[in-house]
């Protein structure tokens, strides 16, 4: 399953979303309980924020605590203009995890990879300090 996983973010990250999507798909069916946010990442990388969101936001259901699928599922509501809920994912980022701080991430990937570009760009305009 990981080494779908592996292949399928590779892919995604070169812009060959519908491969990589595949390769995620096909290492959840082999660990169902894992790579969802790997799903939700390839997702979004194609622009797909509705199914984006549609995988990572019944995550949360389970763990309301996991940040990573908390800034996907907030930049996806940004990227289909749900700002109100939106917000609200933020502002569950700002109770739970209240030094965190979105800057780190950014400049290991800024410039890099587009789709980060997208992620914080959508961050930023629901209050995620970058």
């Amino acid at each position: 399953a990981s080494g779908h996983a592996l292949i399928g973010q590779m892919l995604a990250t070169l812009g060959r979303f519908d491969e990589g999507l595949s390769r995620m798909r096909r290492a959840h069916r082999l660990s169902p309980r894992a790579y969802v946010a790997g799903i939700t990442v390839a997702l979004f990388a194609a622009g797909r924020y509705q199914e984006a969101l549609d995988a990572v936001e019944p995550v949360l259901l389970e763990r309301p605590d996991y940040l990573f699928a908390r800034l996907f599922a907030a930049a996806c509501r940004v990227q289909i203009a749900d700002l109100e809920r939106a917000r609200e994912h933020v502002a569950v980022i700002h109770r739970e995890y209240p030094t965190f701080r979105a800057s780190e991430m950014r400049l290991l990937y800024e410039g890099r990879i587009e789709m980060v570009d997208r992620l914080f760009s959508a961050l930023t305009r629901v209050g995620v300090q970058v």
